[in-house]
């Protein structure tokens, strides 16, 4: 996938797209705010992510690597055949050791006048180390460069500081030190903390145009509670077990209740897709990874586990249990014989599996299933003065002769 395409997605990650039927607390906010987000990423206007990434790759300019271009373009080509290859060859793969070396060999068997063949070789070396830094080969690691600089603040839901990031991304905290006695620090300070750590009673969201809402009530267990965030009398009782599927003015309400074993989502996905979407289709290639010697097909997408509740290192357990990949999905359907029509590669049978429908609509229901299950878990840290802040982590590094700096605040 593109750098520019993994950056745009990141971004809808990190605005928690997800929520978008969500219509409370904060996540009321982010729906109000999203069409301003959705034109910022989306947009081609002056002030939307391409056109000002745009602008600051154009003002990448080094002037004596089009000089050397514009020389090198009629001198290679009236040299003779062999350097005129080497040279168009070169043009296409500019990075290319071995194409260099063979033009610059080229020139000094053909050109007569060693001065001049001089020259013609530094001007290869020179546009040569231009490439490096045009605009068409800088914007990978442009793009690549912002997305590290936004996964320092945001990482798997949680909103805070990233101490796993590169070193080149790291936010200097305080000024030198003092030379008091006692100085304390602590990651998150002169930030507020606000903490959003519930599953939700229910999830809305509309799938292949049926709309769908997955709900919680009170099951025929007396232990069973309403809500998953209460706390259990057992322990246990915290999975969810399908009870019906019902229609409701339009929308197929899905209602569970807490229970000791939940439905696995290999037989609650047929028994929706048969109810909801009135198909008899044989969901099992969509379902099952492919059988390996030996071995029994294992589920493609993943279960909670007894231990979805728990912590570990401060996030729940169940929000990366459950978290599928969306280029993994369709890589494991891609492993099945039933696709091996769609393309010669696995990765050609991916690409095509993206425009299947049934496998769209359940990578969709999944998502929001898995959001039902265990809500959206998330830590806040909110600075105080949060543009000086992220402007303290504003990094700059050297194209050519050229400076480019990366500030949150100027890109957003």
């Amino acid at each position: 996938m593109p750098a520019f395409d993994q950056f745009k997605d990141f971004l809808r990650e990190m605005f928690q797209y997800d929520t978008n039927d969500l219509d409370f607390g904060i996540f009321k906010v982010l729906k109000l705010k999203r069409k301003y987000i959705e034109q910022f990423i989306n947009g081609a206007g002056p002030d939307d992510l391409q056109a000002t990434v745009s602008r600051e790759l154009a003002k990448v300019e080094n002037t004596d690597v089009a000089a050397a271009f514009l020389w090198l373009e009629p001198y290679c080509k009236d040299l003779g055949k062999r350097t005129r290859e080497a040279w168009q060859a070169l043009k296409e793969s500019p990075l290319d050791a071995e194409r260099k070396a063979k033009l610059q060999v080229a020139i000094d068997v053909l050109d007569e006048n060693s001065d001049q063949a001089e020259a013609a070789k530094e001007r290869v070396s020179l546009w040569v180390a231009g490439q490096h830094t045009s605009p068409a080969n800088i914007e990978e690691r442009l793009y690549n460069y912002l997305l590290n600089f936004f996964e320092m603040y945001y990482q798997n839901g949680d909103f805070g500081y990233n101490s796993r990031a590169a070193n080149a991304f790291k936010v200097p905290y305080e000024a030198d030190y003092d030379g008091s006695d006692t100085f304390f620090h602590w990651k998150h300070k002169d930030s507020y903390y606000i903490k959003t750590g519930s599953s939700f009673p229910s999830v809305k969201c509309e799938v292949a145009g049926k709309k769908l809402e997955f709900r919680l009530e009170n099951g025929a267990d007396a232990d069973a509670e309403t809500t998953a965030q209460n706390n259990n009398k057992d322990k246990e009782i915290k999975l969810y077990l399908l009870d019906r599927i019902v229609e409701v003015d339009g929308v197929w309400q899905v209602f569970f209740h807490l229970a000791k074993t939940g439905t696995p989502k290999t037989e609650l996905y047929p028994q929706l897709w048969a109810t909801v979407f009135d198909a008899e289709a044989d969901l099992t290639r969509y379902l099952f990874k492919k059988e390996g010697a030996g071995e029994a097909s294992k589920p493609i997408f993943n279960e909670l586990s007894g231990d979805f509740d728990k912590t570990d290192s401060g996030q729940v357990k169940g929000v990366n249990q459950l978290r599928l990949k969306e280029d993994s999905f369709y890589k494991e359907l891609a492993k099945r014989s039933e696709f091996a029509a769609l393309g010669k590669s696995e990765a050609d049978r991916a690409e095509a599996l993206q425009g299947d429908a049934t496998a769209t609509a359940l990578f969709q229901l999944d998502k929001a299933l898995n959001q039902f299950f265990v809500g959206n878990d998330a830590d806040y840290f909110i600075h105080k003065d949060l543009r000086a802040f992220l402007t303290k982590g504003s990094s700059t590094f050297q194209v050519g002769s050229s400076d480019l700096k990366l500030s949150l605040p100027a890109m957003m």
